[in-house]
């Protein structure tokens, strides 16, 4: 259950990710027609025209105000990629954490019949048994403390779990 949700959240994340990476992608397209419409709008300012004709003079200054306009929007653009770019290092981190978490999964495979077996099919395993229970005791707990960053309550559901199938 704990891996199926592992992989549950592994493809969430992955899935996050991806629409993340698409719109920095679109906002760095926004930033290019951004330069582009400048790059017009500074060609069409003629500053000797503007000296002649009160009409054109009122013209450019519109055209200088459109143009601070959009280096402004270019500016805010800037700022969103790189919000996006530190959403993704979180989401990196957290996906990094869970496959830690899964490799440590596959590693040990512990079933539920470990620890409800009777008491002389305990004893006729011998020690054995018991360094497999603890050592799969030991995995789980690492699990949580792995966990806990990533989702506490679920950490909390496999510890108390683990209580009670202790008692």
């Amino acid at each position: 259950m704990i891996k199926k949700y592992l992989k549950h959240r592994k493809k969430l994340l992955e899935n996050e990710i991806e629409k993340i990476e698409e719109l920095s992608e679109m906002s760095q397209v926004s930033i290019k027609q951004i330069d582009a419409q400048i790059n017009n709008l500074k060609n069409e300012i003629d500053e000797s025209s503007e000296m002649l004709s009160v009409s054109v003079r009122n013209n450019m200054s519109k055209k200088a105000d459109e143009v601070e306009h959009m280096e402004d929007s270019k500016k805010d653009t800037y700022d969103q990629i790189d919000k996006y770019a530190k959403e993704i290092a979180e989401k990196m981190k957290e996906l990094k954490t869970i496959n830690e978490c899964l490799n440590q999964l596959d590693g040990v495979n512990v079933s539920r019949e470990t620890f409800t077996k009777t008491p002389e099919e305990k004893v006729s395993i011998g020690s054995q048994t018991e360094r497999m229970v603890d050592q799969g005791l030991k995995t789980r707990l690492n699990f949580c403390k792995g966990l806990v960053g990533v989702d506490d309550i679920r950490a909390k559901i496999e510890l108390e779990k683990i209580i009670k199938e202790m008692k």
